[in-house]
């Protein structure tokens, strides 16, 4: 995150909180990959990831 804030595709804001919230996410998604489930969560999975991505790329945090 400090490389894309260098190079200015980042706003300005505290990197160490944002892995800390891209971490979490990764996470949880790892605990609902190991549960079982009828139905494919790679949509879910993908769709959760891109969110997490845009909020960090669009945000102050």
């Amino acid at each position: 995150m400090t490389v894309l804030s260098n190079e200015g595709n980042l706003a300005e804001g505290d990197n160490r909180r944002r892995a800390r919230f891209l971490v979490t996410v990764l996470n949880g998604l790892t605990i609902a990959r190991a549960r079982p489930s009828d139905e494919s969560i790679l949509t879910t999975e993908t769709e959760t990831l891109h969110a997490a991505v845009d909020h960090v790329l669009n945000s102050r945090i």
